[in-house]
This record gives C-alpha cells, sequence and structure tokens, in this order.
C-alpha cells in the first residue's frame, strides 16, 4: 500500500514541479481493491461534458486519452514489474477542469469488490474526498457523475448512478449536439437544430407516456445522423450519438 501511495504522490509532485510549484492543484481518482492486495479486477474511464475520454475500457479494449490535463496510468503489486495492475489512477490539473459533470465508468473484468476514491483540491477550498466500496462482476458497469466547478463557493458532489432516466440522458445528448456544433464537430447548425428538434420531440412523447412514438423520434434521429455523417458530422460525434442513442433505445423498449 505503502509503494502504491508513494507512487502516486511521486507523480503528482513531478506535475506539481512541471506547473510552478505549489500552485498547482490536482482532482485525483483511483480504482484499487478494498484491502490493498492482489490485482484489481475491473477498471475505468471518465467522459467530460464534451465526450471526451481518459482511461480504459476493458470490455471494447480501448484505451482513451482525450480529456486535455487528465493523465492515466496504473500499477502493479509488489516488485514485478510484470504483475496485474494494482491500482488504476487519472489525475487531472484542477486549474484546466472544465466546469461540469464528469461520468465515471467502472466496468468489471472479473468477480471482486472494488473501491474508487477521488480526491480534488482547489485554491481558497478545503480538499474534497469521497471514497464508494462495491462488489462487481465481469461486464458489470458502476456509474459515477463527479460534478465539478473550479469556483471554491460551488461545492463539487458525487454521486452513484443507476438507472439514469431517459428524459435526462436526452438532455445531455442536446447540449452534446450544442457543444460539437460550437467546435465545428457539427458543420452545419440548420442540421444541428433538426437533430435537436428530433431528441426534443421523443422527449416530449416520453412525458407523455408514449414510449412507441419516442422509439420513433429517435430512429428517426438515427436515419438523418447516418445521413449527414462525412457531410457535416465529424466520425467522433457520429460515433458517440449512435451509441448513445442505440442504448437509449434498448432502454426505453426493454422498460415497456
Amino acid at each position: 500500500m505503502f509503494k502504491r501511495l508513494n507512487f502516486i504522490i511521486f507523480i503528482l509532485l513531478i506535475i506539481n514541479s512541471a506547473y510552478g510549484g505549489d500552485d498547482f492543484n490536482y482532482t485525483y481518482i483511483t480504482l484499487s481493491h478494498p484491502n490493498n492486495i492482489g490485482c484489481i479486477f475491473a477498471s475505468f474511464f471518465v467522459e467530460d461534458a464534451n465526450g471526451r475520454k481518459t482511461g480504459e475500457n476493458p470490455i471494447l479494449r480501448e484505451f482513451y486519452y482525450e480529456i486535455p490535463g487528465a493523465r492515466f496510468g496504473d500499477e502493479g503489486y509488489g516488485d514485478d514489474l510484470s504483475s496485474e495492475p494494482g491500482i488504476y489512477f487519472i489525475i487531472f490539473d484542477s486549474e484546466n477542469m472544465l466546469e461540469g459533470r464528469y461520468s465515471i465508468n467502472v466496468i468489471g473484468t472479473g468477480s471482486d469488490s472494488f473501491k474508487l476514491h477521488i480526491g480534488a483540491e482547489r485554491i481558497n477550498a478545503d480538499k474534497y474526498e469521497f471514497q464508494y466500496t462495491g462488489l462487481i462482476h465481469k461486464g458489470e458497469v458502476y456509474k459515477f457523475r463527479l460534478n465539478y466547478s473550479p469556483d471554491p463557493s460551488v461545492p463539487i458532489t458525487v454521486e452513484e448512478v443507476k438507472d439514469e432516466d431517459p428524459i435526462s440522458l436526452i438532455d445531455e445528448l442536446i447540449a452534446y449536439i450544442t457543444n460539437a456544433t460550437n467546435s465545428g464537430s457539427i458543420d452545419n447548425k440548420g442540421i444541428a437544430n433538426s437533430l435537436i428538434s428530433k431528441l426534443e420531440e421523443a422527449k416530449r412523447q416520453l412525458e407523455k407516456g408514449k414510449s412507441k412514438q419516442a422509439v420513433n423520434a429517435l430512429n428517426a434521429f438515427l436515419n438523418e445522423l447516418s445521413g449527414q455523417h462525412e457531410k457535416h458530422i465529424s466520425d467522433e460525434v457520429y460515433g458517440y450519438l449512435k451509441e448513445k442513442v442505440e442504448r437509449l433505445i434498448s432502454r426505453i423498449e426493454s422498460s415497456g
């Protein structure tokens, strides 16, 4: 355990030095075994409000390094450098973290307990800490939402996301399309507005309890998304929206 903590502290000291000393503030997320022994049968990735990811998705066997200023790594137990990872970590430069929601996705690679630990430091604010311990199985996903603000007067919060309601998911997709349009990843505002209108229609139908009509609106969204891909919508935005909306449709259909 001491080797593990010392390693992370060592990394933080290097980053601290690079940023000019004591004024550097950081946010870190670690995933480990609750008893700090043996390898951890899970990994995780973080997704920011713009859909950028950092970390690992062990199901897809993909690593992400997309969030600016975020560093992902792991460390094994013992002196054998080839040993299985006992801890995964992501370290953020708090000064450059965007205000908003960060989705933390813990994904099981086997059956065992895990501990998620989050710490955040901001100028003129007390350090924030959060810990969660649970049991995870292979393929199971635990989701947490980190609400972050660099403003010390705004509290940092972390909550476990159980079954997030479809209406909230649609609101997040609308915000994502707005951000993608502002960044140029969707280069036609009319198309962006058309996509948003279909999501808003799906939301209205869900609020009326009409699941079938909501699915119809979401399928229309997917059709337009596919038709505008490689014309006015980037590969990254297309892939993100397609995956999210297909999952949303499956969820609505399974819930009746």
